[in-house]
């Protein structure tokens, strides 16, 4: 019933857009100009009418019945532009890219996005690369300034250092209460599945420090190589694990992480070059304190997923000064409260069990909640 809700939501979001352009003037379409798909042999330039990856300009010259057909040529360039609906709400901040004629960056097959309460918004969209690869993205943008609390989950059942999974909708429903109302959750650190399992980074809780080390294995190296930390003042701290412990005593909330994919507003090295796709989930903050989280489905439905880089790309677009990797894989889970029914709901499609068609939340250690103050 509640995947029912969800598109009825999303279709109403789709039609209110659809309704608001219907009642837009139509624009008079005064030109001879026609963008087509075309091929080229021995000079000359044929329409086709199937995609072909090169491009004309088809031209009624005044006078003429015959089209004339100009090649398509020259690069798209974008330097530090910034996009929104409106001037109020911009989404992509200094956005720089080069894109050469024909060349197809993405496809937004569809796209919704809805306010879960003030200073939360919440977007979900499918969209198809340049190389056709299929990806449903989900995405929060949180600010603290309105209210917000951003903290780290436990399981409702654990005692540490005794540790215990549950799955995320529990896990928020432990946190969750009338006067500080759970509005999202991610899960966050990876875990360390040898006895006694515990995650595999530092681990603080309202300020009480549950973890204070890593547990590191040669086998896993993309693991506990970092920290997500938020200091009492409120803002949100990432940096490599050898920066913890000089840190820790700042920390209120804080979980391990993996690659860091962005610092100083850099694209990093390294893992992030990995082509690998997979099921993600990620974290990023601006310098002014906007925290975006980023979910990505895979492994099911035709999408693997997304790379790094792809990561990476899309937190510098968002303005960040800084993000990294979380766990993910079949851990990839985002829960958002509907605005319309209160409930709290699965908004991804986790890729659990792996030999099927997914769907199925896997239980974590911990997680990062989007709370009340």
């Amino acid at each position: 019933i509640s995947m029912q809700f969800n598109s009825i939501i999303m279709a109403m979001a789709g039609a209110e857009r659809i309704f608001k352009l219907m009642d837009e003037v139509p624009e008079k379409d005064e030109g001879t100009v026609t963008l087509v798909n075309v091929t080229e042999t021995d000079g000359k330039i044929a329409e086709c009418d199937h995609v072909t990856g090169s491009w004309a300009w088809k031209v009624y010259k005044e006078g003429s019945t015959e089209p004339t057909y100009i090649p398509q040529k020259g690069d798209l360039v974008m330097e530090d532009v910034d996009f929104g609906y409106t001037d109020e709400k911009i989404v992509l901040h200094d956005v720089t890219m080069v894109a050469e004629a024909g060349q197809k960056i993405a496809d937004v097959v569809w796209d919704t996005t809805f306010t879960v309460t003030k200073g939360l918004e919440y977007y979900q969209m499918q969209v198809l690369t340049e190389t056709y690869e299929k990806i449903d993205m989900y995405l929060l943008r949180v600010d603290q300034s309105q209210g917000l609390d951003i903290r780290a989950a436990t399981s409702g059942n654990a005692n540490p250092p005794t540790w215990v999974r549950q799955v995320p909708s529990e896990m928020a429903a432990h946190m969750d209460s009338p006067e500080k109302p759970v509005y999202a959750l991610v899960n966050a650190d990876f875990c360390e599945n040898r006895l006694p399992i515990r995650p595999r980074g530092p681990h603080h809780a309202d300020g009480k420090i549950i973890v204070s080390s890593y547990s590191i294995d040669p086998k896993l190296p993309q693991q506990a190589l970092s920290f997500v930390g938020v200091t009492y003042e409120g803002k949100m701290v990432i940096a490599p694990n050898v920066e913890y412990q000089d840190t820790k005593k700042s920390l209120k909330e804080c979980t391990g992480a993996g690659v860091i994919l962005l610092m100083n507003s850099e694209i990093q090295g390294g893992y992030v070059t990995d082509p690998a796709r997979d099921p993600r989930t990620a974290i990023g903050y601006t310098s002014d304190n906007i925290v975006w989280i980023l979910a990505v489905d895979g492994r099911h439905k035709g999408t693997e997923g997304m790379t790094y880089m792809e990561m990476a790309e899309i937190f510098r677009a968002l303005g960040c000064q800084a993000a990294v990797n979380l766990d993910g894989g079949g851990s990839t889970q985002m829960l958002v409260r509907d605005p319309q029914t209160d409930e709290i709901e699965m908004r991804n499609w986790p890729s659990d069990p792996t030999a099927g068609f997914g769907g199925r939340e896997r239980p974590r250690l911990n997680g990062w909640v989007i709370m009340k103050r």
